[in-house]
């Protein structure tokens, strides 16, 4: 948060400490509905390219796409975002064991579009969404598994 200061002609602007790292307004501000868009359709092309092993392409697709949403949401607020559902779990994300989980996942679906695998793109999916699953009791009472 940026807080500006007026004496007279000069205008100071002081950073705020909202209690967040660098990393965790990184995540907070990647979750933002806008940011989710633009990453699910740069994901869609980087798809495409690498299926066609075509690496160079998919690679500047993932990459214009970051620049693009990281563009889109820079005037969001991290405090106003880890507030919402989604923002609790870009928070959650951030725990080792799912982070750790859903990495995997992602190797395996990389390499099954790679090698044009349905097995290892099926897994590398499952392993994602098992790293979902990771502590949503935290992000919400209600689904907190003694409540299921």
């Amino acid at each position: 948060m940026t807080k500006h200061l007026y004496d007279s002609n000069i205008v100071l602007t002081v950073e705020v400490d909202n209690g967040f790292s660098w990393f965790e307004t990184y995540v907070l501000k990647k979750y933002h509905p806008r940011a989710i868009f633009i990453d699910v359709v740069s994901f869609i092309w980087f798809t495409y390219f690498f299926w066609l092993h075509n690496w160079q392409f998919a690679l500047s697709a993932i990459v214009f796409g970051r620049i693009l949403s990281h563009i889109s949401v820079l005037e969001i607020s991290e405090v106003k975002m880890s507030q919402t559902v989604l923002g609790k779990l870009a928070l959650l994300h951030l725990n080792p064991i799912n982070a750790s989980t859903q990495l995997i996942g992602i190797f395996l679906l990389f390499y099954g579009l790679w090698m044009h695998s349905v097995n290892f793109i099926l897994s590398g999916v499952s392993v994602v969404l098992l790293g979902h699953m990771f502590g949503w009791g935290k992000v919400d009472s209600r689904f907190a598994t003694e409540n299921i």
